[in-house]
């Protein structure tokens, strides 16, 4: 039996494992679902923004004896990135260049639920629960996925960005996200089998919503 035989003998043998749990990385924030957001409003810094992915991550945990079903585990970060045209050089010889912003977010433990029962996530700087006075960047996440009432939306998400800095937020950025998500297929390493982790390969998706 040659090694590349004995690879897919292994990877028959755990892929039952895997099918139920995954390989955990633990404190890894795992990418759960991802969606291709469009800009329904903004003003301030976020007038010309464009190009907006948002993620909703799940921090992988040490799995048990217990775990032969997988625990339903919370949401637990967010991230958002998107493009926005950024002044460089001179006042002579002023350059427009594309600048791609990442902003990673800590979800509040306890989502909670509209009138209509669509899920509200709330995401923010891990930064703002020891420094309230400085820079500020959240997003409101309203998940209709979970809607009861009759009255469709057109996407299943809705979400809310605000940025500023200090306490006051007059002179806060702000803008409005529509989009629908997709579960996110992370790929992930197997020691021994040749695949290796790419934990930044956002590009595959299944079409099923975890």
């Amino acid at each position: 039996m040659n090694k590349q035989q004995v690879a897919i003998v292994a990877l028959m043998m755990v892929s039952p494992l895997t099918q139920a749990f995954g390989i955990v990385k633990p404190g890894w924030e795992r990418p759960i679902q991802r969606a291709e957001m469009k800009v329904d409003g903004a003003q301030g810094a976020f007038n010309d923004v464009k190009d907006v992915d948002l993620t909703l991550t799940r921090k992988d945990v040490e799995l048990t004896a217990q775990d032969i079903v997988p625990r339903r585990l919370p949401v637990t970060g967010m991230i958002v990135e998107y493009t926005v045209d950024r002044n460089v050089g001179s006042d002579r010889d002023m350059l427009v260049q594309e600048e791609r912003v990442k902003m990673v977010l800590v979800v509040d433990q306890q989502p909670s639920k509209d009138e209509c029962g669509s899920t509200i996530y709330i995401g923010r700087l891990a930064s703002e629960k020891k420094e309230p006075v400085g820079a500020r960047f959240s997003v409101v996440l309203r998940d209709h996925s979970t809607r009861l009432c009759e009255d469709l939306k057109p996407y299943r998400w809705e979400a809310h960005v605000r940025q500023g800095f200090g306490w006051c937020g007059t002179g806060d950025a702000v803008m409005d996200l529509v989009g629908n998500p997709e579960a996110v297929y992370t790929i992930q390493s197997m020691p021994g089998l040749g695949i290796e982790d790419d934990r930044d390969s956002f590009t595959k998706h299944t079409t099923d919503l975890q």
